[in-house]
């Protein structure tokens, strides 16, 4: 009986590990991903836009900043290559949408497939 319950238990282990090779990314990976996207576009507009200087760039920035993106929900499916196509449903400034991303881990992180 011991035998048989070590068995299943190195058998759902092996399971596991090799389900965890196909899968895609989690709501938390898709979070991840738009934070760092959305970091990175504020900072190049902070660029720009500080050139400006005093208030007019500080007013011109406020307005161009991108707004926090909250993932509501994600559901993908297998593509080609290691790509994932997910669909993205987000809410932004009090709207939600649907969007589909394509994804692909890159170095154990989610990237935005080319």
């Amino acid at each position: 009986m011991r035998k048989i319950r070590l068995a299943a238990l190195f058998g759902f282990a092996a399971l596991a590990l090799t389900a965890c090779g196909q899968s895609g990314p989690t709501k938390h990976d898709m979070q991840a991903l738009f934070e760092k996207a959305i970091t990175q576009a504020n900072n190049q507009m902070a660029q720009v836009t500080g050139g400006f200087g005093g208030e007019m760039g500080a007013g011109m920035m406020g307005s161009l900043s991108i707004p926090k993106i909250t993932v509501d929900s994600i559901k993908c499916t297998a593509a080609e290559n290691d790509v994932f196509s997910c669909a993205v449903a987000a809410t932004a400034g009090g709207q939600t949408s649907v969007r589909t991303v394509s994804v692909q881990k890159v170095n154990g992180t989610w990237v935005q497939a080319q």
